[in-house]
């Protein structure tokens, strides 16, 4: 197993628990054994609280309405949040050719261990 395997490996970990709600997600392989034919891995997992969508916050737009922008995305306050659907929301804002640029991100509500705000940041297409 190649240093590449593992780290593609912790990827696929970290978007499992980051499609199931887990936005903090520590994994830390560390080499337990070393054999001719391989090598022992221990990768211990700590994750943060389930995360939920407390607001979402649409900057950058002036032709294309909130309500547009809103109906293409696949987050929402309320949710539980996924990373998988950041992703659905950025590709499909993508998909409608009207931005030049498509940028979602995420932080922390202030004084909350689990909700968070999501901005879609966009810049729009010269027409």
């Amino acid at each position: 197993m190649s240093p590449e395997d593992v780290a593609r490996d912790v990827a696929r970990v970290r978007e499992y628990y980051g499609d199931a709600g887990y936005g903090m997600v520590d994994i830390s392989p560390t080499v337990t054994s070393k054999q001719p034919t391989g090598v022992e891995l221990v990768a211990p997992i700590v994750r943060g609280p389930q995360l939920t969508i407390d607001s979402v916050k649409i900057v950058g737009n002036v032709k294309v309405s909130d309500t547009a922008i809103r109906r293409a995305s696949t987050v929402a306050p309320g949710e539980t949040f996924s990373e998988a659907r950041i992703d659905r929301t950025r590709r499909a804002l993508d998909a409608t050719g009207a931005f030049e640029i498509v940028e979602l991100t995420w932080q922390r509500v202030a004084g909350s261990t689990d909700r968070v705000e999501v901005t879609m940041a966009v810049r729009e297409r010269a027409r």
